[in-house]
């Protein structure tokens, strides 16, 4: 986005981002994007503004800093750094998933011997 655009330009271009982004589907991975089936249940550009709006405040494209420092929280240190790890055996399951939903066997009948 060039520096000169104002920041209701920048908010048109974020509805387009955020509509895009909302219409592929949960299983969607950068190798294999997918789109939703139904494109309608993406909604439309308009229905993402205020998020929109915010973005185009946050991002660098007006000014060239923040108007606020970036401050990083100090590591901690000794009462701080304690934690308390519970463990507990889970119980078994009888039978793994793929065995309680598989359909029943049928065994194959005896063979009489002669």
């Amino acid at each position: 986005m060039p520096t000169g655009q104002s920041q209701s330009a920048h908010a048109d271009e974020w509805t387009q981002v955020i509509h895009r982004m909302i219409g592929y589907a949960a299983v969607s991975q950068p190798i294999k994007p997918q789109r939703l089936a139904d494109p309608a249940r993406a909604g439309t550009p308009e229905q993402y503004r205020k998020p929109a709006e915010f973005l185009a405040t946050i991002n660098l494209s007006a000014t060239p800093a923040w108007e606020y420092s970036l401050k990083t929280l100090p590591r901690p240190k000794g009462e701080g750094t304690r934690v308390i790890v519970t463990e507990y055996d889970l119980p078994r399951p009888r039978a793994p998933w793929r065995v309680w939903w598989s359909p029943p066997r049928r065994r194959a009948p005896k063979s009489r011997s002669a």
